[in-house]
């Protein structure tokens, strides 16, 4: 009975509004995300904003994502949360208290920059969407039933009688697009570029001059990709400086050793597992933008070279599939598959001139019969390949981890066992396919065996 209420009031609150010309502000996430990477999107206010215009009772309005990019926020990260301690309960006082705190900080949160996408006609997007939807098979976290008691999936098609799955999915494909679009547009901070090299590639350590090198050739690779890194200016910023501005947001998670005898300057992670979370939010900045590239690194750095192309396509496939509640790979309108085949062709990784891949065969011939086979082209394209397939190796750990929990036969006593971020998408993941039940009382040994062994397949590097 409240939900209902609550729904009514919702959608002739957001009516009111958009009759009356008014622009309308959300957090299509929800909640500002933990773990430093964008969330799927809740579903109840688009879903008014989208029955409104259905129903006619405005002629049309436009979408437009808007993304934000931090060096640093004054709360910090949660890391309490990411690693299972309890939430504290919000107060008050407790904002007052953190309002009183704040002042007397000396620490500089750096740069914040905002960008706002290109508007979409929501009327242009349901029908190109709808076409898209009838042509091909959906994609089934669209189409699942949302959580009747959580306030943010309040859709105003739920609950009546006659509901569509095609109804579900429309509403949460516009969701998804939002998203995809407001991830393509953030800009990316040199703090996210100096983690990502020490988390997905120097690992065991590095001296400084070698992470300014990559710290540059990151920086252009991902302008080159289409994206923005905030504070680098082309001809102007060095490898050097990003390093330089980075270390001073990161001081409390890595380790710099100065010997002015040897001459040696060498930057270490601190290798505890809060600073490691710290560093892991940070990276996980580029995760979007890397997402696909990762996939296809962890297929070619765990299968011997070379393999047949539909074979890589398969797995990447897969990956995309395990990772659908972490990460977005493309537009609900978009075909995966194409671009999955497009991005490991000849047009990107397999380009003759200078991609990580060789191609022999042509993709565009591939029938099934003509079967061309890639592999890596050299040392230095491994080790690219390496560094791109950390990005969701960690992703896949969690899930391979949760699985083997539930296979030796431990049962989830306690909600904050499982706080991590990861960890509680893992478990999404497993229930949106069935193999555990909402109360976690009946898993699907079998289903669940062979995502494992996928997964050990997958993270072994050969």
């Amino acid at each position: 009975m409240a939900s209902s209420c609550h729904r009514a009031v919702l959608h002739s609150y957001v009516e009111q509004l958009l009759k009356k010309g008014l622009c309308i502000e959300f957090f299509l996430e929800g909640t500002r995300c933990r773990f430093g990477k964008p969330l799927l999107p809740k579903h109840g206010l688009i879903s008014n904003v989208i029955a409104s215009v259905q129903q006619k009772v405005v002629t049309d309005c436009y979408l437009v994502p808007v993304s934000y990019t931090y060096d640093s926020v004054a709360e910090g990260v949660f890391l309490d949360e990411l690693i299972g301690v309890s939430k504290k309960r919000e107060s008050v006082v407790g904002v007052i208290t953190g309002i009183f705190k704040s002042f007397g900080k000396s620490k500089r949160c750096g740069a914040v920059r905002m960008h706002y996408g290109k508007p979409v006609l929501l009327s242009d997007y349901l029908n190109a969407l709808k076409e898209a939807l009838t042509s091909r098979e959906v994609v089934p976290e669209l189409t699942r039933i949302p959580n009747g008691f959580a306030y943010r999936e309040l859709l105003q098609i739920h609950g009546k009688r006659g509901e569509k799955a095609d109804d579900r999915s429309l509403v949460r494909s516009v969701g998804y697009h939002v998203i995809y679009e407001a991830q393509s547009i953030v800009s990316i901070s040199l703090v996210s570029v100096v983690s990502a090299l020490l988390m997905c590639k120097f690992r065991q350590g590095v001296c400084i001059e070698i992470l300014s090198a990559d710290c540059q050739w990151l920086c252009e690779q991902i302008i080159h990709d289409g994206s923005e890194v905030m504070g680098w200016h082309n001809g102007e910023t060095c490898g050097r400086n990003v390093v330089e501005y980075g270390l001073q947001y990161m001081r409390d998670s890595v380790e710099r050793l100065i010997d002015p005898k040897e001459g040696t300057d060498n930057i270490f992670l601190i290798n505890n597992h809060r600073q490691l979370i710290n560093m892991a939010y940070n990276k996980n900045a580029l995760v979007p933008l890397f997402a696909l590239r990762s996939a296809i690194g962890l297929v070619m750095v765990s299968r011997p070279s070379p393999l047949l192309f539909n074979e890589a396509l398969n797995d990447v496939a897969l990956i995309c599939d395990l990772m659908q509640v972490e990460v977005i790979f493309c537009k609900p309108c978009e075909d995966l598959q194409a671009i999955i085949a497009a991005t490991i062709g000849s047009s990107d990784l397999s380009h003759v001139d200078y991609g990580l891949l060789r191609l022999e065969g042509d993709e565009k011939e591939f029938d099934g019969e003509i079967n061309p086979k890639l592999e890596v082209r050299d040392a230095m394209s491994l080790e690219i390949l390496l560094f791109y397939s950390n990005f969701l190796r960690p992703f896949m750990q969690s899930l391979f981890l949760v699985i083997e929990r539930l296979l030796a036969g431990d049962s989830i006593t306690q909600v904050e066992a499982v706080n991590s971020d990861s960890f509680r998408n893992s478990l999404r993941l497993l229930r949106c396919k069935g193999i555990l039940t909402s109360d976690s009382k009946q898993f699907d040994r079998k289903q669940a065996e062979k995502i494992r062994d996928d997964l050990l397949r997958l993270l072994t590097i050969n």
